[in-house]
């Protein structure tokens, strides 16, 4: 079962899974690493397990047989508590019916970018990225993916800061640009220049 027959198979039978979340981040770990296991057992049948919310099962296993190393398994863990933050987040969400299959690839990439994430505010932070994308695809691009993960801690909470006081105009999103409304709520043209750099925002110098 390769990524796009998961993909396929999770599309098709997302009304009967009790929670789209954790059934794509366990798609994403067939897709990784169960098939490297197959002389075994398959991976659709190890897929089964995961939606039946048997991981930690998989998981022994999959370190048992030497398909997955502890680097690796520090990676698995650290986007299956974000997956988990996720779904908590998703079940709060007004839902979308998706007309379209989930882009896989960007699930994969989501995994990639936040293996390595193990602080609780960071992950909190792409919890509420990945429940926004199940809930409605295409929320976030993958440069979007690419700049976040490149955040510093303390990076990621300026620029939710600045998110919390911008505003949002025919679909467009502005920070007013006053000294007095910047000062206000604690944000320095150094801030908005780090943003800027890291892609996050855009000025003219008056916007």
């Amino acid at each position: 079962m390769n990524g796009t027959e998961i993909a396929t198979f999770i599309q098709n039978n997302l009304s009967t899974l009790v929670s789209p979340v954790t059934t794509l981040a366990g798609a994403v770990i067939t897709a990784i690493f169960l098939r490297r296991n197959t002389a075994t057992k398959t991976a659709s049948e190890e897929f089964e397990k995961i939606k039946a919310g048997r991981l930690e099962e998989v998981t022994k296993e999959l370190l048992d047989s030497g398909s997955m190393t502890y680097t690796e398994y520090y990676k698995m863990n650290n986007f299956l508590e974000i997956a988990k933050k996720a779904d908590e987040i998703h079940h709060k969400m007004p839902k979308e019916e998706q007309s379209e299959p989930y882009n896989f690839d960007w699930f994969m990439r989501f995994y990639e970018a936040t293996g390595t994430v193990s602080d609780e505010e960071m992950q909190n932070m792409w919890a509420k990225i990945l429940a926004g994308e199940v809930c409605k695809q295409g929320s976030y691009s993958l440069r979007t993916l690419e700049a976040l993960r490149n955040l510093s801690k303390p990076e990621a909470a300026l620029f939710q800061n600045i998110c919390r006081h911008s505003l949002e105009i025919d679909g467009k999103i502005f920070l007013p640009h006053y000294d007095e409304y910047l000062s206000a709520v604690c944000i320095s043209y150094e801030d908005l220049m780090k943003m800027e750099e890291c892609g996050l925002i855009s000025s003219d110098g008056s916007i």
